[in-house]
């Protein structure tokens, strides 16, 4: 949907707010069982209320008891708390403890060291490919993902390589002997079908069975002097793209304005300004060929570690002489991924729209299928035997950003008391964001809140431009996962609040705030 310029800045600091610090709340409620349903209502029905509609379902997971429902069973927009869904289906098609592996064969023989064919790596659901494993073994995130470097401004870097993968791999290449390739470097991607996500559907992210740092490039824009040329540094640095910076710096306490475009193929061009003695900025490129990205990532970390390589790493990857399987060939390397409790930290702790997205691809290859849409079927067996009302709810994509994602807070509250019951629970429940503490959820609340450290939830948040009345419309806020109370009790809980005209930033925060209030009358009066 076509945007102008203005308005896109505008949706982009109003979505921030999402992810954002708030200011502080007065004191917290206190506590008020009999007053539980007052208090809430007085939230809810606030004037800036008037138009617009709350879902709310409250569960106790020992007793099954409702605590408290208001339009329970009525459908609501999701946004990002569909991630919920997509990363419940995954767990439970591959579980917890499960790592994908991606074998690179060699097609040819090996002779003083030669290897006379074709180096093949065949790209087998690793979504990471080692670029997210730190220095523990655990899945790195930070609470504002690089994904989110454009559209939200904010995104941080991990302080990891996002090329380790292919350095083990091409260390594997070199101790199994392999010094020179006379051949070709190929990517297998035929896993599944590569596309645009459902959301993104013209320029954005490829989703493809091999990716290598999400399959963005970063680029990170330094400030100078006043009216000199800001600075860039980028990861992955690949020969395969030339980057070259046109970005000013202006003065001090102006707004950044900064975008990467392809001004040609693989020549990439940051514009715009930034103001001097500001921070760095991140943004990010999404490449639109994975394998070819890949193939040049992989042919530079060979020659790094001493291999000869005869292809040129500028070369397409050439995907038309592979072979059928690879039955008699010689595994010269592989790459094993982190457990699937470990993936789904990263969609959910960050909201990661490219890995959640992922998701029903990683379904279709577990079930021998090929595309989207029959991933995105293969969930409907997993929430049937979850016990979901399969008329209550309604998924497009696996991130929450198309108009048929729709579901009601019942079902959410379900889902969520399924997966309390399973033996991953701790795997699901550990991987989202914690109140206060990390992921979306890490500014959301004051230092004196009572529920600080004691949610594990999902937020979801979608904003457009309300270009009649020239101002932000919030279509949904969201946040629903696990809570224990103040007595002890262990609830699940789904809030939505949809359709709200907002005028300024100030109305974005107090809704964020109005959320965290009715999860500190529940904390205290349960």
């Amino acid at each position: 949907m076509a945007r102008n310029r203005t308005a896109l800045i505008l949706l982009a600091v109003v979505s921030s707010l999402f992810f954002g610090c708030v200011q502080p709340n007065p004191q917290p409620p206190q506590n008020n069982a009999t007053n539980f349903q007052d208090n809430v209502g007085a939230i809810i029905n606030a004037p800036a209320f008037a138009h617009s509609a709350w879902g709310i379902m409250i569960k106790d997971l020992n007793t099954n008891e409702t605590l408290y429902s208001m339009n329970g069973e009525k459908m609501f927009a999701p946004a990002s708390t569909t991630k919920l869904y997509s990363s419940a289906a995954v767990l439970d098609a591959y579980g917890a403890d499960y790592v994908f592996k991606t074998p690179v064969y060699a097609k040819g023989s090996i002779e003083n060291g030669t290897l006379n064919g074709d180096l093949i790596l065949v790209a087998s659901g690793d979504i990471n490919m080692g670029g997210r494993t730190n220095a523990s073994g655990q899945a790195a995130y930070t609470d504002s993902d690089h994904g989110d470097a454009n559209a939200l401004g904010n995104g941080i870097l991990t302080d990891t390589d996002p090329l380790a993968g292919l350095d083990s791999l091409a260390g594997q290449v070199y101790s199994s002997g392999i010094r020179g390739i006379s051949g070709d470097v190929i990517i297998d991607d035929r896993l599944f079908e590569s596309g645009h996500g459902p959301a993104y559907p013209v320029a954005d992210y490829v989703l493809s069975p091999i990716a290598i740092n999400d399959n963005v490039i970063d680029i990170t824009i330094t400030p100078s002097t006043e009216s000199s040329p800001a600075t860039l540094s980028s990861r992955p640095q690949t020969a395969r793209y030339t980057i070259i910076s046109e970005a000013q710096t202006v003065s001090a306490g102006a707004a950044a304005s900064l975008q990467v475009v392809e001004s040609e193929p693989d020549k990439l061009v940051v514009e715009g300004t930034i103001p001097a003695g500001s921070p760095p900025v991140l943004r990010t490129f999404s490449v639109q060929k994975p394998s070819d990205f890949a193939r040049a990532l992989f042919i530079e970390a060979l020659k790094r570690k001493g291999i000869s390589v005869s292809a040129s790493a500028l070369s397409k990857n050439n995907a038309s002489g592979l072979p059928a399987d690879y039955s008699g060939m010689e595994k010269v390397a592989q790459l094993e991924s982190l457990p699937i409790s470990e993936e789904i930290k990263i969609a959910l702790k960050t909201s990661q729209n490219y890995h959640a997205d992922t998701y029903p691809l990683l379904l279709a290859a577990k079930y021998g299928q090929k595309n989207f849409y029959e991933g995105m079927a293969m969930e409907k067996p997993f929430f049937q035997r979850a016990g979901l009302d399969l008329n209550s709810i309604s998924f497009g994509d696996g991130e929450g950003g198309v108009r048929s994602d729709m579901a009601t807070p019942a079902a959410t509250v379900r889902l969520l008391a399924y997966m309390h019951g399973r033996s991953d629970s701790e795997a699901y429940k550990n991987a989202l964001p914690i109140a206060g503490v990390d992921g979306t959820l890490a500014g959301t609340l004051d230092p004196g809140s009572p529920i600080m450290g004691k949610v594990f939830a999902k937020t979801g948040g979608t904003a457009d431009y309300d270009a009649v009345n020239g101002r932000p419309f919030l279509i949904t806020r969201g946040l629903a996962g696990y809570m224990k109370t103040a007595s002890g009790r262990e609830l699940a809980f789904a809030i939505y609040v949809n359709n709200v005209p907002i005028s300024s930033i100030s109305d974005m925060v107090e809704i964020m705030k109005d959320i965290n209030r009715i999860l500190e009358q529940v904390y205290l009066s349960y």
